[in-house]
């Protein structure tokens, strides 16, 4: 039996409490309310069937005496904290996440589909944001609703439109679904127009589609005519501009208005001065707008204004040229971000999906963000910062219809939107957001927050309370397929049975009988144990959530309520099933923080140890608690409780925690004792590691690195400076001066050498040759070349072909284009110049 270090000390302190538990029971009725007072176990700590005081007092003093019974224990009193078991005991199973044993009768049975339509409809149950299925029933309806008349076509129409409706409520901005919408109404007899309306007044503004807005521009047009009429287009045509007129795609809606503008009749002169103004506030509108047809918008304003009045037109143009060239160029950076090879505004139709983060959808996330970077950086210059604001939210509202289900894009709109100073809209995009993306941490907390920012305390808790129904959901959804997939397997137990039955009864030898029936039912329970373990991460991750948004609504509740509130949150969670360690963690922190207790919090501790004796992480939390409280027994009976009941490899965090604490604070005896100790444990440890760990500090190991070498780059052999200096003139090359070597070019192979000759002796400075050498500086070992106007490269690129022609000698005796580090010119800026020069009559 190993020698017991503490003994001595653990008798002290076992008699000490056994005398203090017995004057304690022996006490009168007012000593013991004294003493219940002193040791008040909190309301979220107590069990619905919690035991009387004084049996608890009396399993802690036969604890005690089973502890001075034994004499191969190493552990010491808790003499501070009288609930705490200072014994190893048996630690209850964890709850399950699934049950194997559960039989397919204790399961809610399926329904089984009658049709297709049905079937359809149970797939959107299980995954209502499954595109497929949702596609798939909307054309099964399709082909249902033709040739019916009467009431079997309102009875069709019922559910038509219900299901329509159902599927806007996920896409709201599904563009060719609502235009298959509308199409299906105006092919109904009578057209249901009162329905097209409505369509149109429901999907307009949450729809940033050209193409959509067109489509309503065309109906306001058939469906109104005469003078009156043409005011509503007008308006509607206002309309439309005012929501999609920034798209790079409304060209079209804008050439359409102006066309429609320049049909319309006039009267009278003052009508007709009113058209040209209302043409011209158009043409000026749309000219500094980056769309796709922007220059042949400038080219028909050019050739409108030319008509009217020809020193007018320039006027007009000037003010304007400015804007219109930026939005030129504007307009080719937005086509570099949003073009192929990856095409934000096309990407496979304009169904939203639920992200599966392959390479390919992670480099359409990252071209969102550069377009949307690029929006914000206001690339059209634009002083009015309303107009900025507008472009920046059309594009937050353009990337929302492609990356719906992607909630740090909603995240980013929100917090684009509040810094401009549009809080209600950036709150408005949060609800949004959640509402498409229940399972969000992201949005569900950011949300929470604006909430109780607002002093609107249970809408917070109410938001958190249905992220954490969303993920119960999902956990029990999980666990009920695989219970489903088990008790399908259990089915086949009867069918082996009847097998093993018909051959034992056909003569065959009892004992193969049995074998292959041992076989067969391992084989069951094999799969089951892999359904199990394939979806127990899935399990584990959704549990962690759960335990995460336990431990906010806690903060939330002593925030705004107090630490009572926090209190109830905790007895809710630790009565569920999923609930983690780090609940049970962050709930004994809070209460030594808010209450400067540290027996509530310890209590709390050893509540969640009965639960997660395995879980070592939640282990070396506690140790390190009452290691910083400096309550040095209760941390030494925790770790002897705990470290040689787990196997060796899992329990080396524990060991390495504790042996620091013991190097750092206990005496060399028993530093060594632990560590003998640990070579019993871990006899493939090299004595060397564990010596160097008990002379480290703080990551300082210079065992590691200056006796063994470790993270040490070997040293580059020495050499002298002479030698080095010589090396290094005989290898690197001098400065080449640019000018040099055209001339050496040209005096190879001299075209016209004599007028070249002829110019150098017109008085104009000479290029340095070969034989004269260039002075040169050296600051910090760069030479500086002070010879050719412009620092010239340290090497030259290798030599060019040499050319016949003469386009291309002259070619060769240009430098090289990377050494041009002069001003860019835009030749485009320079042409637009040229053909608008106002040149003299002549």
């Amino acid at each position: 039996m190993e020698e017991n270090v503490y003994n001595s000390d653990t008798q002290q302190a076992i008699s000490e409490q056994l005398e203090s538990l017995t004057q304690g029971l022996a006490n009168d009725d007012a000593a013991q309310e004294e003493q219940q007072e002193e040791h008040y176990q909190p309301p979220f700590l107590r069990d619905e069937h919690s035991e009387d005081p004084n049996e608890t007092y009396k399993d802690a003093q036969q604890t005690l005496e089973d502890v001075a019974q034994s004499d191969d224990q190493q552990v010491v009193a808790a003499p501070n904290l009288p609930n705490i078991s200072i014994t190893p005991t048996p630690t209850p199973p964890i709850p399950a996440a699934v049950n194997t044993d559960v039989k397919s009768s204790q399961l809610p049975p399926l329904p089984v589909p009658k049709d297709r339509k049905e079937s359809l409809e149970m797939q959107i149950q299980k995954d209502e944001r499954d595109v497929d299925s949702w596609l798939d029933l909307i054309s099964y309806l399709d082909s249902q609703g033709r040739n019916l008349v009467g009431d079997e076509l309102e009875s069709w129409w019922t559910e038509y439109t219900r299901v329509y409706d159902n599927f806007f409520k996920i896409w709201p901005c599904a563009v060719k679904q609502w235009q298959n919408y509308i199409d299906k109404c105006l092919s109904l007899t009578p057209p249901r127009m009162k329905k097209v309306e409505e369509i149109f007044s429901k999907a307009l503004k949450q729809t940033p589609s050209p193409e959509f807005w067109s489509s309503y521009l065309n109906y306001i047009r058939r469906n109104n005519q005469g003078a009156e009429g043409r005011q509503i287009v007008i308006k509607a045509y206002e309309f439309a501009i005012s929501h999609v007129g920034q798209d790079k795609d409304s060209g079209e809606i804008w050439l359409g208005y102006i066309r429609f503008l320049k049909d319309g009749s006039a009267t009278n002169t003052w009508e007709e001065q009113q058209r040209m103004d209302a043409l011209r506030r158009t043409y000026q509108r749309a000219v500094v707008i980056p769309i796709q047809n922007l220059e042949a918008i400038w080219r028909e304003w050019d050739s409108f204004e030319g008509s009217l009045n020809k020193v007018t037109a320039k006027k007009f143009l000037a003010d304007k040229s400015p804007a219109y060239m930026t939005a030129r160029s504007a307009l080719r950076e937005i086509r570099s971000l949003t073009d192929p090879p990856i095409s934000l505004f096309h990407i496979d139709g304009t169904l939203a999906k639920v992200p599966s983060w392959t390479e390919r959808e992670r480099q359409v996330i990252s071209a969102w963000k550069r377009y949307l970077a690029w929006e914000e950086g206001n690339p059209l210059e634009l002083d009015d910062n309303s107009a900025k604001h507008s472009r920046v939210s059309y594009a937050y509202k353009k990337a929302l219809v492609y990356m719906r289900f992607y909630p740090e894009f909603w995240y980013r709109a929100y917090m684009s939107h509040k810094s401009m100073g549009k809080d209600e809209e950036a709150i408005s995009l949060l609800k949004q957001g959640s509402e498409a993306n229940p399972e969000s941490y992201l949005l569900s907390f950011a949300l929470a927050e604006v909430e109780e920012i607002n002093h609107r305390y249970k809408e917070a808790h109410d938001i958190l309370n249905n992220l954490l129904t969303s993920i119960i959901n999902q956990t029990k959804e999980i666990e009920n397929g695989i219970l489903r997939q088990q008790a399908e397997l259990n089915n086949q137990l009867p069918s082996i049975e009847q097998q093993a039955n018909a051959s034992q009864a056909a003569g065959e030898n009892e004992g193969e009988v049995r074998e292959k029936r041992r076989l067969a039912e391992d084989e069951i329970n094999t799969k089951k144990e892999a359904i199990s373990k394939a979806k127990a991460k899935d399990i584990e991750d959704l549990c962690k959530g759960a335990g995460l948004v336990w431990v906010m609504k806690m903060r939330l509740g002593r925030r705004t309520e107090g630490i009572k509130a926090a209190r109830a949150v905790f007895k809710e969670a630790r009565s569920s099933p999923y609930c983690t360690w780090q609940v049970f963690e962050a709930g004994a922190m809070m209460e030594y923080h808010s209450s400067k207790d540290s027996s509530v919090a310890t209590k709390i501790f050893e509540l969640g140890l009965k639960r997660f004796t395995t879980e070592i992480d939640y282990v070396i939390k506690y140790l390190d608690f009452l290691i910083n409280i400096n309550d040095e027994g209760n941390a030494r009976a925790l770790f002897e409780r705990i470290a040689p009941s787990l196997p060796a490899d899992k329990a080396r965090p524990l060991w390495t925690r504790w042996a620091s604490y013991e190097y750092f604070y206990s005496d060399l005896p028993s530093a060594l004792k632990l560590e003998q100790r640990l070579a019993d444990t871990f006899p493939d440890e090299q004595p060397l590691r564990r010596f160097a760990e008990r002379h480290t500090h703080q990551r300082i190991d210079k065992i590691a690195t200056n006796d063994l070498g470790y993270g040490v780059k070997p040293p580059t052999a020495p050499m002298k400076i002479v030698e080095a200096t010589a090396a290094s003139a005989a290898t690197k090359r001098p400065p080449v001066d640019l000018e040099e070597e055209r001339n050496k070019r040209m005096r190879k192979d001299p075209p016209s050498g004599r007028n070249s000759r002829q110019t150098s002796q017109q008085g104009l400075p000479q290029p340095p040759h070969r034989n004269t050498p260039v002075p040169n500086v050296q600051i910090g070992g760069a030479p500086i070349h002070l010879g050719g106007g412009r620092p010239a490269p340290v090497a030259m690129m290798p030599p060019r072909p040499a050319a016949k022609d003469p386009v291309g000698i002259f070619l060769q005796q240009l430098p090289q284009a990377r050494y041009f580090d002069g001003p860019m010119i835009n030749t485009e800026d320079i042409l637009f110049a040229f053909r608008h020069i106002n040149l003299p009559p002549v």
